[in-house]
């Protein structure tokens, strides 16, 4: 009968270290699953953060895209003023050296009765 207590309570021992490395184990698992949720809280708050940044960039860059079309557009229409301008320029220019030549002609038999 004690070969059979004897037994039970080395069989009792054997399973309380067993319970205890468990209990051990469990408690690693239990930190580890703890550090690794915090990894990726943490990279879910920078994915946000960077995710943030482009948008943001994302945004500029659209408004720069908007003001450059814009100033590309105004600088169209100033070209076709200037163009404008200057072919009214040459009609003139044009205009002034047909009435030079025109009145060329008065100008030099006025100059030959002078003489």
């Amino acid at each position: 009968l004690e070969a059979r207590q004897e037994a039970l309570e080395k069989g009792q021992k054997a399973l309380e270290s067993g319970q205890k490395e468990l209990y051990a184990l469990t408690k690693a698992l239990e930190h580890r699953t703890e550090e690794n949720t915090a990894q990726l809280i943490s990279l879910n708050e920078k994915m946000n953060y960077f995710e943030g940044s482009v948008n943001s960039l994302k945004n500029s860059l659209s408004s720069l895209e908007n003001r450059f079309d814009d100033f590309v557009k105004e600088q169209r229409a100033f070209n076709e003023h200037i163009l404008s301008k200057l072919a009214d320029m040459e009609d003139n220019v044009l205009y002034a050296v047909k009435m030079v030549d025109y009145h060329n002609k008065d100008i030099v038999l006025l100059k030959a009765k002078g003489r």
